[in-house]
């Protein structure tokens, strides 16, 4: 992840939760059917939101008088779950935590048109600085390939390297067959279309000040 914005402003922000995390952009609602979740097992809603783990404003008091912990742990010991920790979480709050803005948690599926599901709950606008002009770029796995990595086509990967670069010169991309065989064949059966605005995240540098 870069964070290449102040922050500031989440940590002035009034929480009525003990978490605020921004809508993951591929699956927006726990029910969402690309991976298994136990939302029937559970007797959860299956449309109430659901958020991803990469940017996370914990308040932790609440978090600790609330036992999220251990709660979560019992969903980790008690489900096969597809994405883990992040499934753990949101079975456990159940929609509820502070939704924030789209900037604050850049997502792949973000800049993706077929797999990006949370136009259903965002506005245009916030969609839009979540691709120009984020706080957060999260380059989780997806068919883009992380930026260390020989054929990434993430458009904001230039971002990554130029901070890599500056901590260490000597870095050297690495070789990862598996997922760059995925892209290729995402790309083949153009699942990877990119919404037209990503293309700018390739001038996307840090905002200083």
């Amino acid at each position: 992840m870069v964070v290449r914005r102040d922050l500031g402003e989440l940590f002035e922000m009034e929480m009525k939760h003990s978490v605020g995390a921004v809508l993951d952009a591929h699956v927006a609602m726990i029910g969402s059917p690309s991976m298994w979740r136990p939302w029937r097992e559970e007797g959860i809603d299956p449309l109430l939101p659901y958020l991803n783990t990469g940017t996370l404003l914990v308040d932790v008091d609440r978090w600790n008088d609330e036992h999220m912990t251990p709660r979560i742990l019992k969903y980790l010991e008690t489900y096969d779950l597809p994405c883990v920790d992040q499934d753990a979480i949101n079975l456990v709050l159940r929609g509820g935590f502070d939704r924030l803005r789209p900037a604050y948690n850049s997502m792949p599926y973000h800049i993706m048109k077929l797999l990006r599901t949370v136009d259903l709950v965002e506005s245009l606008e916030d969609i839009d600085e979540a691709i120009t002009d984020p706080f957060v770029v999260h380059f989780h796995r997806s068919f883009l390939g992380k930026p260390w990595t020989i054929g990434s086509t993430h458009p904001a990967r230039s971002l990554w390297r130029s901070i890599a670069h500056q901590c260490d010169p000597k870095w050297r991309k690495e070789l990862d067959w598996f997922n760059l065989a995925r892209g290729v064949a995402a790309k083949y059966a153009k699942m990877s279309v990119l919404d037209e605005r990503a293309y700018s995240m390739a001038n996307l540098r840090l905002v200083k000040g």
